[in-house]
């Protein structure tokens, strides 16, 4: 059909940062496609997101890869594909993505360090104001997802500049419009997203243990939580108990927990607790983890009647599809500020109440015998402002207190943080923890 794959870059230089892919008429008709269409494109094994757009020339196919996201990824497993190319040395499949696709509310990205732009070179440009707005113009009626790598055209020169999708309002796959607030995270600002950092704040699939077996790795992932071991092994445990021990209820007869709700004042580290707990089961290899985190306020501002419900079904469609992939998958998700998104339904509105009803239709659908490798961790400043039917057996069926760290627990915490800071010897970290005992509240 094609004589040969050519990139975008090369044949069709006005398509370069664009997100397009060039289609043959006939190929988009066959399928039901126009112009403006989503679709994933999968070229030699790498896939990108494109808009499709008839070719200029009979037969003709380009791409522009600005948008790279993982072949696997587990919003594109059960889209089919279809052939376009088969050459010698080319494969090209195309996926059609659901539509009408979402319209992005907002958008964040971080920076993608690299070698050819230091992280000062990339705050210098993010700095500047006709910059940062030439980039965030580059990013309009792109087609997005949480965890895509796009490239952006770099305000001053011919290059390009990396960047990781960290967050997407809704989730899922959207289309920037002209509406979308788009936010561009300094360098400085931006949590490390490399082969080293487990701990993805979006939907990244975690594919190979992130941390080697030397004692300076396992140092780096098991001591930034001081004084919450006791706690950090219940979180652990239960993780393990999904993997290892899945048929416990045919057996025994004991269900294994849905849920677990941590609980504690402000800044007690219950949103690190859960992070540090699942990078330490993927760093030991025995599970695979996908951890999706999501804050409370945030799905509240999605948008229109209904967008937070649907929110919560796609985030579970995602677990469940996600476990079925192997009994050693495990999906994580972590609902940030429970008592914002599920409070009392007497004292609540009706948008409230229908969140509160589709969150525990979705719980009691977690089966154990199927989906028992799918956890849902809840954090909360106020236990007895959520919903009571929540905190029922089936649903979230622990609960860990995380209570103000005691003399001991802030000399760990000290010991954490200051663990590199030059200081002088006559500083005693047990002293320092009890002469600030009184500023912790």
């Amino acid at each position: 059909m094609v004589a040969a794959i050519t990139q975008a870059v090369e044949q069709h230089t006005f398509d370069q940062f664009t997100g397009r892919c060039r289609l043959p008429a006939a190929f988009m008709q066959e399928h039901g496609l126009f112009n403006g269409s989503a679709v994933a494109v999968y070229v030699n094994g790498d896939c990108y997101l494109c808009k499709a757009h008839a070719s200029r020339q009979r037969n003709a196919f380009a791409i522009d890869t600005s948008i790279a996201i993982e072949a696997t990824h587990v919003v594109l497993a059960a889209l089919p594909k279809i052939c376009l190319e088969h050459t010698h040395e080319d494969e090209v499949f195309i996926s059609v993505l659901p539509s009408p696709l979402k319209s992005a509310a907002s958008i964040s990205l971080e920076p993608v360090t690299s070698d050819k732009l230091s992280n000062d070179d990339t705050n210098t440009v993010l700095q500047d104001p006709i910059s940062l707005r030439i980039l965030q113009d580059a990013c309009r009626r792109l087609i997005l997802h949480e965890s895509c790598v796009i490239q952006l055209p770099h305000p001053t020169n011919n290059t390009s500049m990396s960047f990781r999708v960290h967050r997407t309002l809704p989730i899922g796959v959207v289309r920037v419009i002209r509406a979308t607030r788009v936010v561009l995270f300094r360098a400085a600002e931006a949590e490390p997203h490399d082969d080293n950092n487990v701990i993805l704040p979006v939907d990244v699939q975690l594919r190979k243990p992130a941390f080697d077996k030397s004692h300076q790795d396992e140092d780096a992932a098991t001591t930034h939580v001081g004084g919450l071991h006791v706690e950090l092994k219940k979180l652990e445990e239960l993780i393990y108990m999904a993997v290892e021990f899945p048929s416990l209820q045919q057996d025994i007869g004991i269900q294994l927990p849905k849920g677990v709700l941590l609980s504690g004042p402000p800044g007690v580290g219950k949103t690190l607790l859960v992070r540090t707990a699942i990078r330490r089961c993927h760093a030991s290899g025995a599970c695979h983890l996908m951890l999706r985190v999501i804050n409370g306020a945030e799905i509240l501002s999605g948008g229109g009647i209904g967008d937070a419900e649907r929110a919560l079904r796609d985030l579970f469609d995602q677990g469940r599809a996600f476990t079925r992939q192997s009994n050693r998958h495990v999906f994580c998700l972590f609902l940030d500020e429970l008592d914002a998104l599920c409070p009392r339904r007497e004292a609540s509105g009706r948008s409230h109440s229908r969140i509160v009803a589709q969150l525990l239709t979705l719980m009691d659908g977690v089966d154990a015998s199927t989906n028992s490798r799918m956890l849902v961790f809840g954090a909360t400043n106020l236990p007895h402002s959520i919903d009571p039917a929540l905190r029922r057996p089936g649903r979230f069926d622990r609960e860990v207190a995380v209570h103000a760290p005691q003399a001991q627990d802030r000399a760990e915490i000290f010991k954490v943080h200051l663990k590199r800071v030059p200081l002088e010897p006559p500083l005693a970290v047990a002293t320092l923890s009890n002469d600030l005992a009184d500023l912790y509240v």
